[in-house]
């Protein structure tokens, strides 16, 4: 899978360690990830059972955790170097994140759910709508619905990853994006994450042990204990 445009970011993690303090036990090792790649215009994925990691590693990558020690590069940004205010400037600035549970508020409008992560930017009101808009027609996300929560699972899913596109950042990142989906349902979502890396060149880092999006996917690392255990190129064909 090509990508049309390249307007994503190259990731560079190296040296990447996390920990966690457990009673009894002292410092465990949830994360230690030697070097990792990803790169515009693909969809990596992260693949491996519930605990082996991967979840965390997904955090690590999108700064939303700061590891122990190690880099992760994207661009001339290091996170690991940065703050909390600091990375959380660039997650605002370059990443868009879809979250397993959706964190949507059911009595809203699928439009105002999109423009949630939009109250406190400089952008003008008229513009976030109209792209808000632009992206659930994209997505194929009725706005004549009043509320979400008359929206299907899958539909639900799709304004997810519609608020996490409304800055058109150029990193996307998806925690179990096909969890709790029907078949069809999420045969459409894989479908959207592939579009947006081949046709919009982002960068799409996925955590997730579906088996039809990791086969789907340009590349998967799977992970066990923390550790990259094994990695593999994949030669995707379209989906439509």
């Amino acid at each position: 899978m090509s990508a049309v445009t390249s307007t994503g970011q190259s990731l560079a993690a190296s040296g990447l360690v996390f920990t966690y303090p457990e009673a009894g036990k002292g410092r465990m090792t949830a994360v230690n990830i030697a070097a990792l790649e990803a790169r515009p215009g693909s969809v990596t994925a992260l693949a491996g059972p519930s605990g082996s990691g991967k979840s965390t590693l997904l955090y690590l990558l999108s700064g939303l955790m700061r590891p122990d020690a190690g880099s992760i590069r994207w661009n001339g940004d290091d996170l690991a170097l940065l703050g909390e205010a600091r990375r959380d400037g660039w997650r605002r600035r370059n990443a868009g994140f879809v979250f397993q549970n959706f964190h949507l508020i059911e009595e809203m409008s699928p439009e105002d759910n999109v423009l949630v992560g939009g109250w406190f930017s400089s952008w003008s009101v008229r513009g976030l709508r109209r792209r808000a808009a632009e992206l659930l027609d994209r997505l194929e996300v009725p706005r004549e619905r009043t509320r979400v929560a008359l929206l299907s699972r899958g539909e639900q899913q799709r304004v997810a990853i519609a608020r996490a596109l409304l800055f058109d950042p150029p990193v996307i990142f998806a925690d179990e994006p096909t969890a709790s989906l029907d078949a069809a349902a999420g045969h459409n979502v894989v479908a959207t994450l592939r579009r947006l890396a081949a046709e919009d060149g982002k960068t799409v880092i996925c955590a997730s042990h579906d088996a039809d999006l990791l086969d789907s996917c340009d590349r998967v690392v799977r992970i066990d204990h923390g550790r990259i255990a094994a990695t593999k190129v994949e030669i995707a064909e379209p989906v439509s």
